[in-house]
């Protein structure tokens, strides 16, 4: 993420819904969250619906992909 999505993460411009994350390649990445463009922004900003990186340690994931009751997540094979 970059700083200005971090401001408007903190000032409460952030929505969840209809959000989701996937396991590919060893790493996590969430889609659909939509983080509004920071006000004060200007070219800084970027788009908000984009896919982002999340920064899990391996054991997060692995322990992720055991829990197999873990509601919403897809587990991508590649």
């Amino acid at each position: 993420m970059t700083g200005t999505e971090i401001k408007s993460i903190r000032n409460g411009k952030v929505n969840l819904k209809d959000s989701y994350a996937i396991i590919k390649n060893g790493e996590a990445f969430v889609y659909n969250i939509h983080i509004s463009p920071y006000e004060q922004g200007n070219i800084q900003n970027k788009d908000p619906l984009r896919t982002r990186k999340l920064l899990l340690n391996r054991r997060e994931i692995n322990k992720l992909i055991r829990n197999d009751s873990a509601k919403g997540i897809f587990f991508s094979p590649n």
